[in-house]
């Protein structure tokens, strides 16, 4: 192979390594910011997040596990984003959360949420061990 078509030994080498770098300080950024940082697993095994079961206290409705959140989000001066990590609120519902509350005054009950439209008995029985009123 001639020396001069050898990729190795041309710039383009430094461009392919400054990619890779940017692109794993890019990954692991990811991770830690997501909080998935960590060993990965050998072949066959489960991450440890996985092998343990949830136990009564971290599940909510049909045993699906409690999202991570670390205070009662306050329905009624949570933002769009705080409302976004309940289950079964996304940016629509979050909208429509924010918008009956200023229409129509403070939610008095967790279960005064079901006068929002698209919000039944089923989602506020998942939230709400993880939100408050007061």
């Amino acid at each position: 192979m001639n020396a001069d078509s050898d990729w190795t030994r041309s710039s383009a080498k430094w461009v392919a390594v400054l990619v890779l770098g940017v692109a794993s300080v890019l990954g692991v950024s990811w991770a830690i910011l997501s909080g998935r940082a960590g060993p990965i697993p050998a072949t066959g095994q489960q991450p440890e997040t996985q092998s343990k079961p949830a136990t009564d206290s971290e599940t909510i409705g049909e045993g699906r596990s409690r999202p991570d959140v670390a205070r009662l989000i306050n329905i009624n001066t949570a933002s769009s984003a705080e409302l976004q990590l309940l289950p079964g609120i996304g940016p629509a519902r979050a909208s429509a959360i924010i918008e009956d509350r200023t229409a129509n005054g403070p939610f008095h009950a967790i279960d005064d949420l079901q006068r929002v439209h698209g919000i039944g008995p089923k989602t506020v029985q998942n939230i709400r061990p993880l939100v408050t009123i007061k």
